[in-house]
């Protein structure tokens, strides 16, 4: 690079005098023009050169405040893909979660309305079949009071003390008031000479059996009944039964055992006298 002539040079530039040569104080004078143009240049120039360094160095420093925030931009962008795949991440999970928890309840929800019409098929089935028991309890309740008063009507007719006379072989009189009958021992002035009810007593009595006059077959099928052809013991014994109104009562020994094993049935009406 050249050398730069500084305004100093200039000035004390000296040229040598010629015969019919230029005019020494004009050229001084442009001289002196010269340097002081020359010296605001190289002031200008310097004060470029400076202000260029500076541009320069703030271009340096905006570089690297742009690298730095091109990083710190890239790091944001990190950061917010992270952040967003998290969200969704996160989102999938309570979405997933809120199904599972959804089909769970829904399913215990259908479980439990399953239950409840099972529950409901029961109590009608119950409720059936009380309803049914009750009818039938009804009916039978009805139907042993039938039986029992056909029994008691039966027990009731005199006509079985009759039978069991005849049975026995033995001879009584039957007042016609249903009153008890009458032995044959008491009974001596109420019967004639042929053994006939006298007449002026045959309104009061019903019948007369005398026991020598039952010729009829009465043996029985089964062992355990009394036949004509088997020994009489010596002992008498009781006829229950010949008083009406007395009614005979047979207990078992296990009769309240049984009463205690055997299931009770309580219906829901009276449920409430049970507690």
């Amino acid at each position: 690079m050249a050398m730069t002539i500084t305004p100093m040079e200039i000035h004390d530039k000296v040229f040598p005098i010629v015969k019919s040569g230029y005019s020494a104080e004009a050229v001084d004078e442009f001289l002196d023009q010269i340097i002081d143009d020359y010296a605001d240049v190289l002031d200008r120039n310097v004060d470029l050169k400076n202000e260029n360094y500076k541009l320069k160095k703030q271009i340096r420093d905006a570089s690297s405040d742009n690298t730095q925030i091109r990083q710190h931009m890239v790091e944001v962008q990190e950061q917010a893909r992270q952040i967003v795949n998290q969200a969704r991440v996160t989102a999938h999970q309570i979405i997933d979660d809120a199904k599972d928890k959804s089909d769970s309840m829904l399913a215990d929800t259908q479980k439990q309305l399953v239950q409840q019409q099972n529950m409901l098929e029961q109590y009608n089935t119950l409720m059936n079949d009380y309803e049914l028991l009750k009818t039938e309890v009804a009916n039978f309740i009805h139907d042993t009071k039938a039986k029992l008063n056909e029994q008691v009507k039966e027990l009731d007719d005199k006509d079985w003390q009759i039978y069991l006379d005849k049975h026995y072989g033995r001879t009584r009189l039957y007042p016609a008031d249903g009153s008890q009958p009458i032995k044959t021992d008491d009974s001596d002035n109420l019967i004639d000479e042929e053994g006939l009810i006298k007449p002026e007593d045959i309104d009061k009595y019903q019948e007369y059996i005398p026991a020598e006059n039952f010729d009829e077959d009465i043996d029985n099928n089964t062992d355990t009944e009394v036949n004509s052809d088997n020994e009489k013991e010596d002992t008498h014994k009781i006829l229950e039964g010949d008083n009406p109104t007395v009614v005979e009562t047979v207990e078992d020994e296990n009769s309240n055992s049984d009463s205690l094993s055997r299931p009770k049935i309580i219906f829901p009406d009276d449920y409430k006298d049970h507690n």
